[in-house]
């Protein structure tokens, strides 16, 4: 059986997706993953189609898809007859009646990684992990630099983004703790992004594919201002959460001291070797 994972745009959502991918391959299907995302060294053995190719998708006796609301998971969804939906929020107004055995809407009090392998367990049966078939060159060493910190000030949406100057004064905290940040600029590859954060000791970042990464490697993560949904899943982490009161000024109540001592809590936790 031939089935084509359809990723929404993310890089995040690519390495979530992957799993699906990953399970499914394991279950013998015939598996291409429409994404945007390439990992050619860690993914090799996987076949890849570009997002923009929906026409290809009439080939294949099954579509698993991140329905992101775009119009083009709009257009699969009502095309196609064999799609396996995942909603990360569902409208039956704005989606359409839900189909009994192809539609998969998110606890949004689990991790959307969570929810991916809660679907397929549902959709295709057996007994999925957190594997993504995302495998680490062999002459890297991980956490060789258990100190560096990789800081991340961007990500896909700028209302998730908190203030550039407030990233630096929490270098600086850092660096008085005794850590070493690096700000993490634009690398040639994924591949690049990857060999950084797998070296690193741990990553501090907005909401963002890079904090997924890590996560995946095995790196602890701290996140700001991210709702369960969109945690990293995989990797020892925890969460800045805004503000209870005013959270649309979530920028400017954040302080750095506070992220300061949530890091210091992530460092401790992962030390002494709890879960996330």
């Amino acid at each position: 059986m031939k089935i084509a994972v359809v990723c929404a745009d993310g890089i995040g959502d690519a390495l979530i997706l992957h799993t699906a991918s990953a399970q499914l391959k394991e279950r013998g299907f015939e598996v291409v993953t429409f994404t945007n995302h390439r990992f050619p060294k860690g993914w090799q053995g996987y076949s890849f189609a570009d997002q923009k190719e929906v026409e290809l998708l009439g080939g294949f006796d099954a579509i698993f898809l991140e329905h992101d609301n775009t119009p083009k998971a709009r257009y699969i969804r009502a095309t196609f007859p064999q799609v396996y939906s995942l909603f990360g929020a569902y409208v039956e107004s704005k989606h359409g009646p839900l189909r009994e055995g192809l539609d998969w809407v998110c606890d949004r009090n689990l991790t959307l990684l969570d929810n991916v392998m809660l679907a397929v367990e549902r959709f295709f049966g057996g007994s999925p992990t957190k594997d993504n078939g995302l495998k680490v060159a062999p002459h890297l060493t991980y956490r060789r630099f258990p100190k560096r910190v990789v800081l991340h000030t961007t990500s896909g949406d700028v209302e998730k983004n908190w203030p550039e100057a407030k990233f630096r004064q929490l270098a600086l905290l850092l660096e008085k703790g005794g850590f070493e940040p690096v700000f993490l600029g634009r690398l040639p590859t994924l591949d690049d992004v990857a060999e950084l954060l797998y070296e690193s000791g741990f990553f501090i970042g907005n909401d963002s594919g890079p904090g997924h990464l890590a996560s995946c490697l095995g790196i602890p993560t701290l996140t700001l201002n991210a709702i369960r949904l969109w945690h990293p899943g995989w990797g020892p982490g925890l969460v800045v959460p805004p503000p209870k009161l005013l959270s649309r000024h979530w920028k400017t109540l954040l302080q750095p001291k506070k992220v300061w001592a949530q890091f210091q809590n992530l460092v401790k936790s992962f030390h002494k070797g709890d879960p996330p």
